[in-house]
């Protein structure tokens, strides 16, 4: 209203819009119907009320007083802020005006109250001139006849115009029925593939749903192979003939920018294909020329702000209503099928790492706990090998000799399986040291074949299939051996003396194969050695714990299950990969996967260890130390029997006092590294400090690599591993005992004692 009386400035212009709106007929047809039709001007204005009600909220009619020629108005105005003076004016203009609707002259007005000035209400006196009766026959005949034809007029426009409005309203009702049942699918179909994470099952399930959400007759699925830059077949549905045979394993390089599959990948954009457009395009795809459908939809598959794959699909019919697809439908659908891809995906990649770090975390609580009883376990096993060893040494001919020399054979024979159980659990826990250098494994191979024969049952036929040119790899020998024999018993085992054990090498280039578990590996040059039985096979639940610690299906007594996590452990501290397939009754192939060592380092060691040496003795003064009372005396007793002059020591500070004392009489000393007290490695450094020319072997049971190569570093002569045979702890000291010392040991004894008086 402000706006109106700024824009023709007039402060009475609402007043004026009041009065026009009757003088010039400007209601609707159902306020004509309700006011113009009524027979007189008094049942009008009783009629005022009710008409007022249901059109006006913000006041209430009262009628005081109503005649043909003569009425009082009331105006009660609802307590609204907004309502002002104009509301009045408004109202005003229309009732001044209103007796001009039976073609009567304005009526006289007179305004006895205002609620805008203060009053309770606003209350209108109106009087108008009287009409005769013929007059207002006449009028009313008029009016009605009228009135009723504007009305049939616009009631038929009004009709046509509803009409119209009707059937936009049903195609939009169709069309959101539509969009609901197509969402309704969309979030069950998403619910249905968001619950798979298998991805082969979930691809299944995708195209299932393909032909029921996006009413495709035919389908077909591509997915991006990162590491080959290509857009590979995935799978199809609907009919294709005879087609899969040629789609299989097909591939488009996404380079080939003419092929419409690929511009999808790069652009990231749908788009849906016509039949001109397809012949058009047939030279450009396989696809298209395979099946030269009738119309194509092709969507990409976006994951992560990228595409990872395209779904091309065709309509049954150009003709069919639901021929032309909903973009949006599309690109949505095919968002939640990228996404469910990718969640399968990631799935399998967090199985797989969590596969991983469950192994490493059995791994490290296995060499926590191998490395915690090493060294006391071989100290054990030291004494029993030892003193079986003297016993059997002292131990007369004869027959009942011989069969004492066989019981105790058999307890060298038990210490020694004892000891290659914790070289075993120490390899599988990666505790164990190796020592790498370029080897051929083919020649390896062969010299394990000799031993494999005199292993394994005759009924066993051992084949090799080596590759002549094979490339060196660079590994521990002793493990390689380890690796071969246990797969090699293994195998026996599962044969169960009777089949064929074939070792194979082979070159791989991983960029140019196309085996599934090469996606494991990263691209480059390795060396596979596959060694395949024809044994009784593996069931899934079996294979999927092979490598685990302990694992066995052997029964009581008859393994340890530390075989092939043994070779597990070997495998992953050489870099390599190891994969096993295997089904019941079709045998079972291991694959291993080293990488061929690099050109410049490539040279392979055949030196030889040479004949043995013959083992003799001696007379000089040795120091033997060692906390385990057991261990001394088998040393004293074996050096003795070699001619030796023994001293011993039960630690580390008993070593020093006796070193000093009898300086210039000990030739050689053998020490344990871990003992309690000071310990071998702080003797071993007081002792170099005391007599820098002092030889020393060194002995454990196990300790820490570092600490080995320190102590080898800072001038020990030798290493010994407990537990160790009669003759190898004799020949090391022979044979260091024989090096020619650097410096005159009796001028350099006669200084130092003399110094180690002076200070004490």
């Amino acid at each position: 209203m402000d706006q109106t009386k700024k824009a023709v400035s007039d402060d009475t212009a609402i007043f004026k819009a009041g009065f026009e709106s009757m003088v010039n007929r400007k209601l609707g047809y159902v306020q004509k119907i309700l006011i113009r039709a009524f027979l007189s001007p008094k049942s009008a204005i009783n009629s005022l009320k009710k008409i007022n009600n249901k059109f006006t909220k913000n006041k209430v009619v009262e009628i005081v007083k109503a005649t043909n020629t003569h009425a009082i108005i009331r105006l009660h105005w609802s307590n609204n802020s907004d309502l002002t003076k104009d509301f009045c004016l408004l109202n005003k203009g229309m009732y001044q005006a209103f007796s001009t609707l039976w073609n009567l002259p304005p009526a006289d007005l007179v305004e006895r109250a205002c609620y805008f000035r203060g009053g309770p209400y606003c209350e209108y006196e109106l009087w108008w001139n009287k009409r005769s009766l013929f007059k207002l026959f006449f009028i009313k005949s008029s009016i009605k006849k009228d009135v009723f034809q504007s009305l049939i007029q616009e009631m038929e426009r009004d009709k046509e115009l509803i009409q119209s409005k009707y059937i936009q309203v049903k195609k939009l009702n169709d069309e959101l029925h539509k969009k609901i049942s197509d969402l309704m699918s969309l979030q069950e179909a998403s619910h249905a593939m968001v619950s798979v994470l298998d991805e082969e099952s979930l691809i299944e399930n995708i195209m299932k749903l393909l032909t029921s959400v996006l009413n495709f007759s035919r389908a077909m699925l591509f997915l991006v192979d990162d590491k080959q830059d290509n857009l590979v077949f995935t799978k199809a549905v609907g009919e294709l003939g005879d087609s899969m045979g040629i789609l299989k394993d097909h591939k488009i390089p996404l380079d080939r920018t003419s092929n419409i599959l690929v511009r999808i990948v790069s652009s990231g954009i749908p788009k849906f294909m016509n039949e001109q457009e397809i012949i058009r395009s047939l030279n450009d795809s396989i696809i298209l020329r395979l099946f030269h459908p009738n119309n194509l939809s092709i969507s990409p598959l976006i994951a992560r702000n990228k595409v990872i794959g395209v779904l091309a699909g065709e309509m049954p019919s150009l003709n069919s209503e639901k021929a032309c697809p909903d973009v949006n439908l599309l690109m949505t659908f095919a968002n939640h099928i990228a996404i469910a891809i990718e969640n399968a995906r990631l799935y399998r990649d967090m199985e797989k790492t969590c596969i991983s770090n469950l192994q490493s975390q059995k791994l490290q609580a296995v060499g926590t706990l191998t490395s915690g009883i090493a060294h006391d376990f071989n100290n054990i096993l030291q004494a029993i090998l030892g003193h079986a060893n003297l016993l059997d040494m002292e131990l007369e001919e004869g027959a009942e000799g011989a069969h004492r020399h066989f019981r105790i054979k058999e307890i060298i024979k038990s210490a020694k399986r004892a000891s290659d159980l914790v070289k075993h659990l120490l390899t599988f826990s990666r505790k164990e040291e190796v020592c790498f250098r370029s080897i051929d494994l083919n020649k390896e191979i062969k010299s394990v074949k000799d031993l494999l024969s005199s292993t394994i049952p005759k009924m066993i036929s051992i084949k090799l299939r080596l590759e002549p040119d094979l490339k060196p790899i660079n590994a521990d020998p002793v493990q390689i051996n380890q690796i071969i024999m246990n797969l090699a018993v293994n195998a026996r085992d599962a044969m169960r003396n009777h089949g064929t054990l074939m070792i194979s090498t082979n070159n791989v280039n991983i960029s140019e194969s196309k085996n599934k578990e090469h996606s494991m590996l990263s691209a480059g040059e390795y060396i596979m050695l596959s060694i395949a039985d024809t044994g009784h096979g593996m069931e899934k639940d079996v294979l999927d714990h092979i490598f685990e610690p302990f694992f066995t299906t052997k029964g009581m007594g008859q393994g340890t299950g530390l075989g092939l996590s043994t070779v597990y452990g070997i495998v992953n501290s050489h870099d390599g990969h190891i994969f096993c397939e295997s089904n019941p009754g079709q045998g079972a192939i291991f694959r291993i996967y080293f990488k061929v060592m690099a050109q410049e380092t490539q040279q392979i060691d055949n030196s030889t260890n040479g004949q043995d040496l013959i083992i003799r003795g001696g007379t000089e003064k040795l120091l033997i130390v060692d906390d385990e009372e057991s261990i001394r005396e088998y040393c004293r007793d074996l050096l003795t029997g070699y001619g030796y002059s023994v001293l011993m020591a039960n630690s580390g500070e008993e070593a020093i006092d006796i070193y000093i004392n009898e300086m210039k009489g000990i030739d050689l000393v053998v020490m344990d590294l871990i003992m309690h007290g000071m310990g071998g490695k702080n003797c071993f450094e007081k002792l170099m400090r005391i007599d820098p020319q002092v030889k020393v072997i060194m002995i454990t049971g196990y300790a820490l690599h570092n600490d080995i190569r320190e102590a080898m570093e800072k001038g020990a002569k030798g290493l010994l591993i407990k537990p160790f045979r009669s003759h190898e702890i004799a020949g090391k000291i022979r044979k260091i005992l024989d090096e020619a010392p650097t410096t005159p040991k009796n001028d350099f004894f006669h200084k130092k004692k003399a110094s180690l008086r002076i200070v004490g």
